[in-house]
């Protein structure tokens, strides 16, 4: 039992929402930090891999699964999820690349277009297979390997 009493959860693995607010568990480490310049590469690395801690929570696809069936009646739960989920991220990111844009490191026209283009990457391969596919797993190799390609993508598309 929840020890608020809010709900029955008994889960060690899984608790309760009302012990832990989606933008505590969906961010592990608070809000996303912008890596330090120089390294355009281990900045994407980093800033890939906290995102895909993030998609790979169970609890992040349950939450989607919600919003998308409650979206017609509170259509205010779309703009809350992504205030609290991808945002972040994305302004994260946009911040990362505008710096590595500042110092000379990349030529990046759209750094919004181009942080959306990053996290949609990593998110098909490691987190819509399972929205869609209740028994779809990536192992760990997998989730790296994709990160690496979407960074390797960016590399190749974006480095001056």
């Amino acid at each position: 039992m929840c020890p608020r009493r809010r709900c029955s959860s008994s889960s060690p693995r899984r608790p309760c929402s009302s012990r832990r607010p989606f933008w505590q568990w969906a961010r592990p480490r608070g809000n996303c930090r912008r890596p330090p310049t120089g390294d355009f590469h281990a900045g994407l690395a980093a800033l890939g891999r906290e995102y895909a801690e993030v998609l790979r929570q169970p609890r992040t696809a349950d939450l989607i699964r919600l919003v998308i069936a409650e979206a017609p009646r509170f259509p205010e739960l779309r703009e809350r999820t992504f205030d609290f989920g991808t945002l972040p991220a994305l302004a994260a990111l946009g911040r990362y690349l505008r710096a590595e844009q500042d110092a000379g490191l990349v030529t990046i026209d759209s750094p919004e277009t181009a942080s959306a283009q990053f996290l949609g990457m990593i998110a098909t391969a490691i987190f819509w297979p399972r929205l869609v596919h209740a028994t779809w797993s990536i192992t760990e190799e997998e989730e790296r390997r994709a990160v690496e390609e979407a960074v390797l993508t960016m590399v190749a598309r974006y480095s001056a």
